[in-house]
């Protein structure tokens, strides 16, 4: 996995790297809008309240990129690791399923998992018809965090997949490069 790097040189030759991978910048944009909403809630203005379902809403879709994002690559996994192409699903709901089900099977047998709560937001958010982000706040916007974050530790566990991917080789040879520079 490929992974963004920043580097900030300081004119008193202090260095400053940044790296994070899409996962990674996805999940901060999640909870930084999700922080500002809160704290535009806290405001207790017409204006507040305005902004904080506008971060609600940014939240929301970034969220669900995330978990997106992370289900696209875990599929992508699971086919490498079988030998076979990704299957071509299209629909969220479809592909936490078939994931589900895939970490049920052997090795992993006899671990359950009961998803139906993830499906029916995943299912409302592909509805499309804005309903969800019509009626987005921050306590259903914590109740879908809980279950896409219980989803994804169930499927961390039962298949070793990471949310989080490890830098590949050429990423970390330029970080150690660039690591010895500071020194």
């Amino acid at each position: 996995m490929k992974a963004k790097i920043n580097v900030t040189v300081f004119q008193n030759g202090d260095v400053d790297i940044l790296q994070a991978s899409v996962y990674e910048e996805l999940w901060k944009d999640y909870k930084a809008f999700k922080g500002r909403a809160l704290r535009h809630h806290e405001k207790d203005s017409a204006k507040g309240e305005f902004f904080a379902r506008r971060y609600e809403r940014a939240a929301l879709l970034t969220l669900f990129a995330f978990l997106e994002g992370v289900v696209d690559r875990w599929l992508k996994e699971a086919a490498a690791a079988a030998g076979a192409e990704p299957i071509g699903l299209t629909a969220l709901s479809d592909k936490c399923r078939y994931l589900t089900q895939l970490a049920c099977l052997p090795p992993f047998r006899g671990i359950t998992y009961d998803a139906a709560r993830l499906l029916t937001f995943t299912g409302r958010y592909e509805q499309a018809d804005l309903a969800l982000l019509e009626h987005v706040d921050g306590s259903l916007l914590q109740a879908i965090e809980d279950e896409a974050d219980e989803y994804m530790t169930f499927i961390e566990r039962a298949t070793g997949f990471t949310r989080f991917p490890h830098l590949n080789a050429g990423t970390a040879a330029i970080m150690e490069t660039i690591g010895s520079w500071r020194q």
